[in-house]
């Protein structure tokens, strides 16, 4: 708790003075955020990684949540009806200068099906230095209709 202040108090000195300094990753797990918080978020918010929606006759899945954290991943494994963990979400470039941003013109945050094709969904992220998460397996929502909504069933 007493590093937070500190990285906090570092930070209204900067925003004081108006100077940051942002210097790109230089190995894996010099990320723009530290890893360790990338790590507690993506643990600590496992029931929101997917959602599904479906709009306009299609099955639409999110990863959403997971992927603006992406200048802490390495990768995002995931399959579709299966727990063969067979594709690769593709991550987009890290901006160490705006970690969080998604660009919607060069993210893939969805990618669409054809209606109630997907039964669940299975996930993994993996973090720049290579540890991995626990798989963790999602249904879409009986009754979200157009909104997004998914259910953590593991």
């Amino acid at each position: 708790m007493v590093k937070v202040f500190k990285n906090a108090a570092k930070l209204l000195a900067g925003l004081a003075l108006g100077t940051f300094l942002v210097l790109p990753p230089t190995k894996a797990q010099d990320t723009p955020i530290p890893l360790t918080t990338v790590k507690q978020a993506i643990n600590a918010t496992t029931a929101n990684w997917v959602a599904f929606r479906n709009f306009n006759g299609e099955q639409l899945l999110y990863l959403t949540q997971l992927l603006t954290w992406k200048c802490g991943l390495r990768e995002i494994r995931y399959a579709i009806n299966s727990s063969h963990l067979a594709d690769k979400w593709p991550l987009p470039e890290c901006n160490p200068q705006n970690p969080y941003h998604l660009d919607p013109e060069k993210s893939h945050i969805y990618v669409n099906f054809p209606l109630q094709s997907i039964q669940f969904v299975s996930v993994q992220v993996v973090f720049a230095d290579g540890a991995a998460t626990d798989v963790m397996t999602y249904t879409p929502c009986d009754v979200a209709g157009d909104a997004t909504c998914a259910v953590l069933l593991k």
